[in-house]
């Protein structure tokens, strides 16, 4: 099979180890670059984050909470690093959960849309 670097058919502890290894400098960039993660990381050493344990202590931005947030801070709620405009051109958004009329609804109803993302679906011959 074809794949596009090493890192996608290396072991999955090896994978775990360096999304870990670099989690806490993505942590940083977030709480330096966006409001909302600034305030909901506040206080917390980030260079402890370094296992899926500590990951679990963190603050959890509820899904109920985005539309609060977006009122407060447009358009994205402070939770972009990117500012609008010269850094942030276009915007591609989901109009929200989708699924067929009469489909059952659950993991099956995303069914559709997994080949667009490399899936291969019924009929594909994988």
């Amino acid at each position: 099979m074809n794949y596009y670097d090493a890192r996608e058919t290396r072991a999955p502890a090896e994978r775990e180890a360096e999304i870990l290894g670099r989690l806490p400098a993505f942590l940083a960039l977030a709480r330096e670059r966006a409001p909302a993660y600034a305030e909901s990381l506040a206080g917390i050493d980030l260079s402890t984050i370094t296992s899926r344990a500590a990951l679990a202590t963190l603050p959890v931005i509820r899904k109920s909470e985005l539309t609060a947030l977006q009122r407060q801070r447009r358009p994205f709620g402070g939770l972009a690093t990117l500012g609008w405009g010269r850094q942030c051109a276009r915007v591609f958004a989901s109009p929200g959960h989708l699924r067929a009329r009469g489909s059952t609804p659950g993991l099956l109803a995303h069914g559709p849309g997994l080949p667009c993302g490399g899936v291969p679906g019924r009929g594909s011959g994988a």
